[in-house]
């Protein structure tokens, strides 16, 4: 089968209707005690199921460091991206949410005691087929001292008439029903804040 003819991205973000939402809630905002450029400790792989961490992939990868900040655009997330260095960290997170295609994962649902919760979709439409993944992630940590990331993989293949019925709720609906199909873990340690967020 041919590659997808054209591939699209979502990220999950929950945007509250003007005038709806608790004003305590929103007047305190987003906050959380895991933000800052944790140096990468472990990174693992599993390929094939989400049952167990898989093997080590820390040597082949050149970042070594998980910037988590939050930001602002249009609704407040946490973000988190994995970078090189002090300025590679900063052009991450100045990508801002769309950092989610560098590998990074955005957030916004959840808080550091109960852990962070997200989830990014890609998908497209070829030969009658809609392609897509859906990826699930979570965040925890401990404040100003360590993060885990965890991410979960679910594949779509279905059957689709036109590209205008392949889009990403629809993708999203059949990810529910498909077996988690991959499991990646990064666990970082904290070295320092992060800079300031993109205005």
């Amino acid at each position: 089968m041919s590659a997808p003819r054209r591939m699209r991205f979502a990220v999950l973000l929950l945007v509250a209707a003007a005038g709806c939402g608790d004003d305590e809630e929103e007047e305190k905002g987003l906050q959380s005690g895991l933000e800052g450029i944790h140096g990468i400790q472990t990174w693992t792989q599993n390929a094939t199921g989400c049952d167990a961490e898989g093997q080590s992939v820390l040597e082949t990868k050149q970042q070594k460091k998980l910037a988590v900040q939050i930001q602002s655009f249009g609704v407040q997330f946490l973000l988190v991206v994995p970078c090189t260095d002090a300025v590679d960290c900063a052009d991450a997170l100045g990508a801002g949410p769309f950092a989610a295609l560098l590998g990074g994962a955005v957030f916004n649902e959840g808080s550091d005691s109960a852990g962070w919760v997200g989830a990014s979709t890609v998908w497209g439409f070829s030969e009658g087929r809609c392609l897509g993944k859906v990826l699930e992630h979570q965040l925890t940590g401990e404040a100003k001292e360590t993060v885990r990331l965890e991410t979960r993989g679910f594949r779509v293949d279905i059957p689709a008439e036109s590209e205008a019925a392949c889009d990403a709720e629809t993708v999203e609906a059949a990810a529910a029903s498909q077996p988690c199909e991959g499991l990646e873990v990064i666990t970082g340690v904290y070295e320092n804040e992060p800079p300031p967020p993109p205005q």
